[in-house]
């Protein structure tokens, strides 16, 4: 049951730490006067890296369904999506 548990833990770190990292410490550092010459050059930055994040948490929601299903089937024997289960 630990194998399919990690993966929880593992997409949670990995998507609140990319939300924690972009919004307090990229945005306020690319959107900083004078460390690019243009706003527009920052905001390209700041788009590709919410592109790069909005794929990274598709993934992420995938394989969390996915573990959720199996870590739910190995338990209780049914595979319900999502299900709710204190480990």
């Amino acid at each position: 049951m630990s194998f399919l548990r990690f993966p929880y833990v593992v997409i949670a770190r990995g998507l609140a730490g990319g939300l924690i990292f972009f919004a307090f410490v990229e945005a306020p550092t690319v959107f900083s006067p004078g460390l690019l010459p243009t706003r527009h050059m920052a905001g390209s930055i700041v788009g590709r890296s919410l592109d790069l994040l909005h794929y990274m948490a598709i993934v992420s929601g995938i394989v969390f369904l996915i573990s959720s299903m199996l870590c739910n089937r190995m338990a209780d024997g049914q595979c319900t999506a999502l299900a709710a289960r204190h480990f």
